[in-house]
């Protein structure tokens, strides 16, 4: 492919003619000039073409129009090239040719062939030709005729070609005021940061510290690009990456000092906007340098639009608020607008070029942050009046607080009285309310009890049956008893067979009559809150068999796991029988009213994971929706009177509570009836 355009560039070449080196004449009296006019300039894409193809002219060159010949960012080679006639009679000192742009990548400078300066970002000190110095100065001794000089220009970085021709003084008295005015630059910009850097150190201010950054973050890009990175020995890799880096840097701390500084809202529309601009922007240079060199550059160009006019943006919503601070902000960074406008401007011949326009850059950073310096004051000095503002509003407010405590003082003491008698009053309450609760819960044991003895004469009748067994049992004994003393052989065991017979009643009729009356026996210990391992099945069959008598017109199913639960046994069968009870009542009432309804009671009982559940249902006709917030209060009741006390349901509250679970009362699915689910963890 290189070999493809060398060949087409040669063939042009040989199509055209060549054109002849422009002409610069030094005569006495002679002390420097610009060559950018004087020059003849050719670009080289590839960077293919040798220094003899060009002065065998196989490179087209074409006369330059511009003072500063300016080619933007791209990659190859740029040549310029003039005739040098050394015209002088006297003061024939050498000439200094200065390559006056700090960035380059790589210049040679060659005069009738021979390379006389190597200089760029891209070369290490030691490949230097001159001693290292921010504007590359080649030293052309005097001699009669003329001379060829070509420079060669590489890289992928600006390309421009900024010559200029001086007497060796002219050269070094220029050289030493740029010195001058680098130093005095630079120096401005020290002292700033160290007072500033002090004040942070001091006051412990973010927003000291962040202008320090952002000043040391300006110093850094303008050492960048005006090459001095080569003189201070950096790398060449970081020379060249340095320039986008740069940028972003001085675009992150910008935004952050804005914030501080304009004191912005942490929620408001211009910080999240200088947030976006100047603090993400910049992770996105960062990441693209990692990729291409020129791609991270053009975003850092790129990018300086939006950031500047978001700045800009920023600053006059501020001053349309009345800030003053925003004001010298918004003409610091106007002004260093305005100073980097200039420069390009100067390099396009449109502003001309003097020992002012040559350093606005410096100029207008100086300004900037002088400016800046004096907004920050501006700023503190505002928030320190306010701090003080809020002290004096806190020692107005302690005042009125020293004259409302006196006068709480004074109203204290009227109300030590009153709170004596209300102590008093109090120690009466708690006496009462001791009463009360004790007289509850002999009401409640009353209820138990009570309960209980209205369970008594069906459990009496349940207690005839067993008793019938024992009594037969008996008689047919002792009617067996003769035979066993006369019969002998089969008729002797046929009688023992009998007598076995008979006492498997008694031991039946007994196991009934201990059953109910180890029943009776924990129901009538009372509710001691012993919270210990039960059977679940147990505890809901005992209540059952204690409230059989009253249950045995109803068809009663039951369907309880056989699981070990934590709780009060004595208070859950409390629970399961006054439920059981009620409903057995309630279906009584449902049967006089509805003779066609069948009467169903359904007790269940089951654990799932931590929580268990005990449920009576029935198919009686339910409990009105406007009664069931009162039925759980103490004394309320809907049987006749004489009949209920009220207090059932409020036994199976304090048992609910007991437990620390809840009681849902509602209506039965499939019964139709009345439901009462009580649940608890079981664990």
């Amino acid at each position: 492919m290189k070999m493809l355009v060398h060949a087409l560039v040669a063939l042009i070449l040989l199509a055209g003619r060549s054109v002849a080196a422009r002409e610069v004449v030094v005569e006495d009296g002679f002390q420097g000039a610009e060559l950018g006019r004087s020059l003849e300039l050719a670009y080289d894409p590839d960077g293919g073409v040798s220094l003899d193809d060009v002065r065998a002219a196989r490179l087209p060159f074409a006369p330059s129009e511009k003072d500063v010949p300016s080619f933007g960012y791209r990659a190859g080679v740029e040549w310029a090239r003039f005739e040098l006639v050394d015209g002088r009679e006297r003061d024939r000192e050498p000439l200094a040719l200065t390559f006056a742009y700090g960035q380059v990548d790589d210049l040679t400078i060659f005069v009738d062939g021979v390379a006389v300066l190597r200089a760029g970002d891209q070369l290490a000190q030691e490949a230097w030709t001159v001693p290292v110095s921010r504007m590359p100065t080649a030293l052309v001794p005097f001699s009669e005729g003329k001379r060829e000089v070509l420079v060669r220009v590489a890289g992928v970085s600006s390309h421009q070609i900024p010559l200029t021709l001086r007497t060796r003084s002219a050269a070094a008295d220029s050289t030493r005021r740029d010195a001058l005015a680098q130093g005095a630059f630079y120096g401005a910009l020290v002292a700033m940061a160290a007072y500033n850097l002090l004040l942070a150190a001091m006051t412990r201010s973010r927003t000291y510290a962040a202008y320090v950054a952002y000043l040391a973050a300006y110093a850094w890009m303008m050492a960048s690009l005006g090459g001095l990175l080569p003189v201070l020995g950096c790398a060449p890799w970081f020379c060249n990456f340095s320039n986008p880096w740069t940028i972003a840097a001085v675009g992150l701390t910008s935004g952050a000092f804005a914030v501080r500084l304009l004191g912005l809202a942490e929620e408001s529309g211009e910080r999240r906007l200088l947030r976006w601009v100047t603090v993400r922007a910049p992770l996105v240079i960062f990441t693209a340098s990692a990729v291409s060199y020129v791609l991270s550059l053009r975003l850092a160009l790129g990018l300086t639009v939006p950031w500047s006019v978001a700045m800009c943006w920023v600053a006059v919503r501020e001053v349309k608020r009345g800030s003053r601070v925003a004001k010298l902000f918004l003409t610091a960074w106007l002004t260093l607008l305005v100073a980097t406008m200039l420069a390009p401007l100067r390099a396009l011949g449109i502003v001309p070029t003097n020992g002012f326009t040559v350093n606005i850059t410096q100029v207008g950073g100086v300004v900037e942050f002088v400016l800046l310096s004096l907004a920050l004051a501006d700023r503190i000095k505002q928030l320190q009046q306010e701090v003080v503002a809020k002290g004096e509003l806190a020692l107005a407010n302690a005042s009125a607080a020293l004259e409302n405590a006196e006068r709480a003082r004074v109203a204290s003491e009227e109300a030590l009285t009153a709170r004596e008698q209300a102590m008093h009053e109090l120690e009466e309450r708690r006496r009462l309310q001791g009463e009360l609760d004790r007289a509850s819960q002999q009401l409640v044991q009353a209820e138990h009890m009570a309960t209980l003895g209205m369970l008594m004469a069906g459990i009496a009748h349940d207690l005839r049956n067993p008793l019938n067994y024992v009594q037969g049992a008996a008689e047919q004994l002792r009617e067996a008893i003769p035979g066993l003393r006369s019969e002998e052989g089969t008729a002797r065991e046929k009688t023992v067979a009998r007598v076995e017979k008979v006492v498997g009643w008694v031991e039946q009729g007994t196991a009934s009559m201990d059953a109910i009356s180890l029943a009776m026996r924990n129901q009538a210990r009372g509710g001691g809150e012993a919270f210990e391992a039960v059977a679940l099945r147990e505890v809901v069959n005992e209540a059952l068999l204690l409230c059989r008598s009253r249950t045995k017109l109803c068809v009663l199913e039951v369907a309880v796991e056989d699981v070990t639960v934590h709780a009060d046994p004595t208070g859950l069968g409390q629970l399961v029988m006054n439920l059981v009870s009620n409903a057995a009542d309630a279906l009584g009432e449902a049967r006089e009213k509805l003779p066609s309804v069948s009467p169903r009671i359904r007790v269940s009982a089951r654990a799932v994971g931590d929580r268990c559940t005990i449920a009576v249902e029935d198919s009686g006709t339910g409990i009105p929706e406007e009664l069931r917030a009162k039925i759980l209060e103490p004394f309320f009741t809907t049987k006749p009177r004489g009949q209920g006390t009220g207090l059932g349901l409020a036994i199976v509250q304090r048992v609910v509570k007991q437990h620390g679970g809840e009681l849902a009362v509602g209506t039965s699915r499939e019964l139709g009836g009345a439901a009462f689910e009580m649940s608890w963890g079981a664990s």
